[in-house]
């Protein structure tokens, strides 16, 4: 009876093991996500500002991601560009490490954001 119960116990540890592990990931990647996110949503807003530079935004998301992110923030590289002559854009691409590292795979992290600049347009351009 005893070793039954153990058999049922080792059994049933093997199949909550890699559904916790799976869980917590998916939770780590999804908040990963909200803050690349989140950072380059920022970063374009500080760049579209009135008089906002291009160096400025790509400070403040890289701060975010700083913050969010800690050592992976490292992984994740940060791009800006003028999509048109009112538009900015700031992308970020990278990966996050898994926390079981399983054949060197890693998940994607992926953002971009557009915002219009903030100027002065006289009436004849509206």
């Amino acid at each position: 009876m005893r070793g039954q119960a153990l058999l049922e116990a080792a059994v049933a540890l093997g199949l909550l093991l890699p559904v916790m592990f799976g869980l917590l990931q998916f939770a780590l990647w999804m908040h990963a996500s909200n803050v690349v996110r989140g950072a380059v949503q920022d970063g374009a807003r500080v760049w579209a500002a009135y008089g906002g530079e291009r160096v400025e935004g790509l400070d403040r998301a890289c701060t975010l991601l700083d913050a969010g992110l800690g050592a992976d923030s490292g992984d994740v590289e940060l791009r800006g560009y003028e999509s048109t002559r009112d538009t900015v854009t700031v992308e970020a691409q990278g990966s996050l490490r898994p926390i079981l590292p399983i054949l060197g795979w890693r998940l994607p992290l992926e953002a971009s954001a557009s915002m219009s600049r903030e100027r002065f347009r006289p009436r004849e351009e509206m």
